[in-house]
């Protein structure tokens, strides 16, 4: 049985809610984020700031070091994949290599977090990073669908409009070949990649439609034009459950 968050380290913060949920080993995704009990959506379950900040894997080596005692602990505890073999032609220790696989498989942004690099992948996640505010340096995570106890929190790696094989081949940066509801081999698992496929293709067909340079009526037909896309777009990520952290905090 898991220990209490606070017993594995974490302290509690008034600013989240991190008590709700605990850190255990799953059957074949390493470490992860499960409910101890009902969250409901909507619920800032984790507000963090960065344990490493570096804008890439090299620099990421110097940035440790910089790191006191305690975070360099409970950085390497972090997953990381890389060997040493990854660096061609360049000289470096063990310790730099891991540091940089760290880095590499953990990083949001050019930031490692401590707790949130313990979300697990999933297409269909039911946590999600809001947008930072200007110039702050902390990260939330909500809950964007009620989670019922024991459920595991997840975040996704890959953007939303994405299909099945995009989807896959991006999160070979991972290592790991994804096997969440939208991507099992089953007809539920093809009717929700369905939906992914329509998203993705209606994604793209607004993204073509930019308003760059146009007169204003331009800009007003354009805009009655992309409406029902719109619309269409909404309901099918509704239907997912994949309504944006944003929205759910207005």
């Amino acid at each position: 049985m898991a220990e209490p968050i606070e017993a594995q380290g974490f302290q509690p913060t008034e600013h989240d809610n991190r008590h709700l949920f605990e850190i255990k080993d799953t059957l074949s995704k390493g470490k992860g984020v499960f409910a101890v009990q009902h969250i409901p959506r909507g619920t800032l379950i984790l507000s963090e700031t960065p344990l490493l900040q570096a804008p890439n894997r090299i620099a990421a080596a110097q940035a440790f070091l910089e790191l006191s005692i305690p975070k360099q602990k409970a950085y390497l505890q972090l997953h990381g994949m890389l060997s040493v073999d990854s660096f061609v032609n360049e000289q470096i220790s063990d310790l730099t290599c891991k540091i940089a696989s760290i880095y590499q498989m953990n990083t949001f942004g050019d930031a490692v977090l401590e707790l949130a690099s313990r979300f697990n992948h999933s297409c269909i996640p039911n946590t999600q990073l809001a947008n930072p505010a200007d110039g702050t340096k902390t990260y939330e995570f909500f809950v964007i669908r009620d989670i019922v106890a024991g459920e595991e929190l997840c975040v996704a790696y890959t953007h939303p409009f994405m299909t099945r094989a995009e989807r896959q081949r991006s999160l070979q940066h991972w290592v790991f070949h994804c096997q969440c509801p939208a991507c099992e081999d089953t007809d539920e698992g093809q009717q929700k990649e369905d939906k992914f496929a329509a998203m993705t293709a209606l994604h793209h067909e607004l993204d073509k439609e930019s308003l760059t340079n146009m007169t204003y009526d331009e800009a007003v037909v354009v805009h009655t034009r992309k409406l029902p896309k719109l619309q269409k777009l909404t309901g099918l990520m509704r239907s997912l459950g994949l309504l944006s952290v944003d929205i759910l905090k207005q």
